[in-house]
């Protein structure tokens, strides 16, 4: 899948994130912005959705770039008024790409490959 299909990306992953929100699944906001900083978002993506494995490397990358990106600029509780859920935090950055696309490209992640590397997740 290519960043050029991003919106789908995006509403795709808000979908499955809402079903999680919806049966009860949370994720402690202080766990969740480690996460997003650290680029392990990445790997509980991989755990916990269904379109994961449909992302290529490249896409991957970029959005744990983009994903740690947000995370060290928005305040979910200062900017969406989410301050004790993850998931609905992660769902407000969804928002954020899907009303202004990302703008890296595959080289501006260097950062995000080699944290996915270390994770064995590309």
């Amino acid at each position: 899948m290519s960043i050029k299909c991003q919106p789908r990306v995006f509403t795709l992953l808000t979908y499955d994130l809402l079903s999680m929100v919806d049966k009860g699944n949370t994720i402690p906001m202080d766990q969740f912005m480690n996460m997003c900083d650290d680029y392990t978002i990445m790997k509980w993506l991989k755990e916990h959705t269904q379109f994961y494995e449909l992302w290529d490397d490249d896409l991957k990358i970029i959005l744990a770039e983009e994903f740690c990106s947000i995370a060290n600029c928005m305040l979910p509780e200062d900017d969406y008024g989410i301050s004790n859920n993850g998931i609905l935090a992660l769902i407000a950055f969804c928002q954020e790409y899907i009303n202004t696309p990302p703008t890296r490209s595959r080289i501006d992640c260097d950062c995000a490959e080699i944290g996915l590397k270390k994770l064995g997740l590309i």
